[in-house]
């Protein structure tokens, strides 16, 4: 029998204690991140703890089982947007779900149980992203089923 997966809202301080987080994090990078030649990760945890403190970073995860084993964790940075300021907006910062995990509903629950928490915090307009690692169509038609739509494009150069 397989073992439930359970979704919470944890503080990253607390999340920062869980054996499985370095592994999980070192990789989504090494799957998604481009140019780890030129660019390598190095997380500015204090300055996300800082933010976390403001109310402005929340952190939902998804663990499987009695013990508790991290397979995903999708991030957002509420705040109001520069161009709108009566209007909050929720980016997401990280979305990575254990590649053991994925082809079920645990990249869909784990999303769609933000959505009542970031709407309690006032959030208008949330912004996913994904990654051109990830052209298959999985995350964009997992993205639309959720009735998100396509809103803009970005570009990127190393220099």
């Amino acid at each position: 029998m397989v073992s439930a997966v359970t979704y919470a809202w944890e503080k990253l301080r607390d999340l920062f204690r869980d054996p499985d987080l370095p592994a999980m994090i070192q990789s989504h990078w090494h799957e998604i991140a481009e140019d780890q030649n030129e660019i390598p990760l190095d997380p500015d945890w204090d300055r996300y703890l800082a933010l976390e403190e403001q109310g402005l970073f929340h952190c939902r995860v998804a663990r499987r089982g009695g013990n508790g084993m991290l397979v995903g964790y999708c991030n957002w940075f509420v705040m109001p947007h520069l161009h709108y300021r009566s209007t909050i907006y929720a980016t997401d910062d990280l979305f990575y779900v254990d590649p053991e995990e994925r082809g079920g509903r645990v990249g869909y629950e784990l999303i769609k149980g933000c959505e009542p928490h970031l709407k309690e915090l006032g959030v208008k307009r949330l912004i996913i992203h994904d990654k051109p690692a990830f052209r298959d169509g999985r995350l964009e038609k997992l993205f639309e089923h959720m009735g998100y739509r396509l809103w803009e494009r970005r570009w990127t150069k190393v220099i």
